[in-house]
């Protein structure tokens, strides 16, 4: 992408230190990208990043570090952001292969020796993210649309029980009732 058409990511690094949280943000802006990051180093750190109001594009993190625990690390993550892209960074020469990790929610992991690949997975993790995010606001439009619904269902019961006439309610399409008021009951002295 050049200069002018790329998107600005926001990114939150959990490394050991600031000389390799430099080392991947350098491999982000290699794709032309703007690129916001914050980097944290401890629990606290991350405790704050979290709870901004700063929505993070995407979240990097170390699985061999001594004060974020990966596994501890991911749950507090997913707690906070359950939609948020996390990507593993795995040092060099590490043995460590991050498949309980990649069950517990994170989406890809990168190796320090190959950072080529971390444009690209992050590229594609930040776009499955918005698609995530995009889908959880569908998902609560349509609950929110629904309980709306009951709402409106309810009050319309109750203000139909209250009224002593007689009405119906006929699907136009198959003529059939779909609902008799209460007052049918009261003028003729059947139940429905």
């Amino acid at each position: 992408k050049s200069a002018g058409t790329a998107e600005i990511l926001s990114v939150l690094i959990l490394e050991s230190d600031t000389r390799e949280c430099e080392r991947l943000l350098q491999a982000l802006q290699s794709g032309g990208h703007t690129v916001f990051a914050r980097y944290a180093f401890n629990p606290a750190e991350l405790a704050a990043a979290l709870c901004e109001d700063q929505r993070w594009s995407i979240i990097l993190l170390n699985c061999n570090l001594e004060n974020l625990p990966a596994p501890e690390t991911l749950d507090t993550i997913r707690v906070a952001d359950p939609a948020v892209p996390v990507v593993l960074i795995i040092d060099r020469d590490s043995k460590f292969l991050p498949s309980g990790l990649l069950e517990a929610g994170a989406q890809d992991f990168v190796l320090k020796s190959n950072l080529s690949r971390l444009l690209p997975v992050v590229e594609r993790e930040c776009a499955n993210g918005l698609l995530r995010r995009d889908s959880e606001k569908t998902v609560q439009a349509v609950r929110d649309a629904a309980d709306a619904f009951g709402e409106s269902k309810a009050r319309f019961l109750q203000l139909a029980g209250n009224i002593p006439q007689c009405f119906w309610l006929v699907d136009a399409a198959t003529l059939q009732f779909t609902y008799i008021s209460p007052g049918y009951e009261q003028i003729w002295g059947e139940s429905v």
